[in-house]
């Protein structure tokens, strides 16, 4: 058995089988976390198989064939799952108390206010001053291979008002070794239950094509971050990504297409994991119920030349914040 250099084929067995190794699988997930695939160390396409067979460097563990690169880039959790195999995340927690901006605009019908620290929202409420609803909305940036940035840890943050007595603000990340900036402009709808995010992501190094942008959203939806469900889904063909939890919900679109969502756990199969591991986003997990949950988004960064704009609605069921973030 030693010698073998390929297998190849199924085993013999049961359902019941399966569905043990599966369990042993997600045990195994939850306590190490991404082993299995650390023990892949190369990857070849199948039309490359002789140099699989032929080569052996000297770090080789594993090395897999890949018959179909977008089913095999992870062997666990696999992307192509409805559903995230960890639950129910980690204990959530708040956010920085050290605000820098807040929006309170006591003539509007609008029932949302928001707060921002180190460059993005952190808790915006509904429909009262003392119910959060998110712990937090911010960016990351990545190269797709080998370079992971997240704008509220590693970015120098301004924030200006838009115009005097006007509560909306500009916030200005800059990152800290030089290679984007993020300009947003942030305010509330005066007379819907949205926040509105205009963005414009500009590079200081490489070419627009040479990054990945994504939108991370933490919901706690009624002051609690545990017992959130969120999922992938679209309002009128508008694809969003949603969440609620006891007649508290909130949906988020983007003006430019989503190259990719996922909702999943916080802390076990969130978009920060994958991305922070991966550099790009290969989970694609679309719905995750009763936990500690994050939605992600990868954002066409080139569709408008670094411009967009995200709409956060927020309602007392999945379809009022869809009707909100959806385009007027």
């Amino acid at each position: 058995m030693l010698g073998n250099q390929v297998m190849f084929g199924s085993v013999n067995a049961a359902r019941a089988h399966f569905q043990m190794a599966v369990d042993d699988l997600r045990q195994a997930h939850q306590r190490w976390g991404d082993h299995l695939n650390q023990l892949i160390t190369h990857r070849h396409h199948f039309t490359d198989f002789q140099e699989a067979l032929t080569h052996h460097p000297d770090d080789e563990i594993k090395t897999v064939i890949e018959w179909q690169k977008e089913l095999t880039k992870d062997i666990f959790p696999c992307q192509t799952n409805n559903l995230p195999l960890a639950g129910p995340g980690i204990e959530p927690r708040w956010t920085s108390s050290a605000k820098k901006a807040r929006r309170y605009f006591p003539s509007s019908t609008s029932r949302v206010w928001f707060t921002v620290s180190h460059g993005i929202f952190n808790e915006i409420y509904y429909p009262r001053l003392d119910r959060a609803c998110i712990r937090d909305l911010g960016l990351i940036v990545t190269d797709g291979h080998s370079y992971f940035s997240e704008e509220k840890r590693h970015a120098d943050h301004q924030v200006e008002f838009l115009a005097e007595a006007v509560p909306a603000y500009r916030l200005t990340n800059t990152c800290g070794n030089g290679r984007y900036q993020i300009t947003k402009e942030i305010v509330s709808d005066p007379k819907r239950d949205v926040i509105w995010q205009h963005t414009q992501f500009t590079t200081q190094q490489g070419q627009l094509a040479d990054y990945h942008l994504y939108a991370l959203l933490a919901p706690h939806l009624g002051n609690r971050g545990a017992g959130n469900t969120g999922w992938v889904g679209d309002y009128k063909g508008i694809p969003m990504l949603f969440a609620e939890r006891d007649g508290y919900a909130l949906a988020l679109a983007c003006s430019v297409p989503w190259l990719a969502r996922s909702v999943g756990f916080a802390g076990q199969s969130d978009g920060w994991q994958d991305l922070q591991r991966h550099k790009t986003m290969t989970w694609r997990y679309q719905r995750a119920e009763n936990g500690n949950i994050a939605l992600a988004g990868e954002i066409d960064v080139q569709a408008e030349n670094g411009a967009f704009d995200l709409v956060l609605g927020f309602g007392l069921s999945s379809e009022e914040p869809g009707t909100a973030s959806a385009p007027a």
